[in-house]
């Protein structure tokens, strides 16, 4: 497998209070994802600190535009 884009800053992480306190606290993980084929919206359904459900939203060619503005990576080891 290749690496194509590897972000370097974290894209996905723990801010608020539900996805930092809870079975284990600071953890987001991400589950699954809907794309409105329309807007160009994705839902991101993820589960915070192991107890609960929640949903973000970004803009496919924002988060795409982002990734490939980011620096190769270093060490493809780490991906």
């Amino acid at each position: 497998m290749h690496t194509v884009f590897n972000p370097a800053a974290t894209m996905f992480g723990s801010t608020e209070w539900y996805e930092r306190e809870g079975d284990v606290d600071d953890v987001a993980f991400p589950s699954g994802l809907v794309l409105d084929d329309k807007t160009g919206l994705l839902k991101i359904y993820y589960g915070g600190a192991d107890s609960c459900i929640a949903m973000a939203t970004a803009s496919l060619g924002d988060l795409l535009e982002y990734i490939r503005k980011c620096p190769e990576p270093k060490n493809e080891a780490l991906c």
